[in-house]
């Protein structure tokens, strides 16, 4: 979407083929998975176990937050990765 409108044709193409280009449909998805495994990796000492929770793409931040509380959690630390800062994005705040 584009100011909320959707693309053209055209400009859907050419995002598209950018994908393709670079081998992976969500480059970031998959650069958040790997952060997310190597924070846990350094943090297995402390039993602590790392969650990714995404605004528009799977794992959605709903399935994530239901994981957690299924876990009876008692602590939790979020830690925003955004290639930008957006007020409604990173700049949100979660209130439980």
């Amino acid at each position: 979407m584009f100011n909320g409108n959707p693309p053209s044709s055209a400009r859907l193409l050419e995002g598209m083929d950018r994908y393709r280009s670079i081998g992976i449909n969500d480059p970031l998805g998959s650069v958040t998975l790997r952060q997310a495994s190597a924070l846990e990796r350094r943090l297995a000492h402390l039993g602590i176990q790392t969650f990714v929770a995404c605004k528009h793409t799977e794992p959605l931040v709903e399935e994530a937050v239901s994981q957690i509380v299924k876990m009876n959690a008692e602590r939790l630390y979020a830690l925003s990765l955004a290639p930008l800062y957006t007020r409604t994005g990173t700049g949100a705040r979660l209130v439980v």
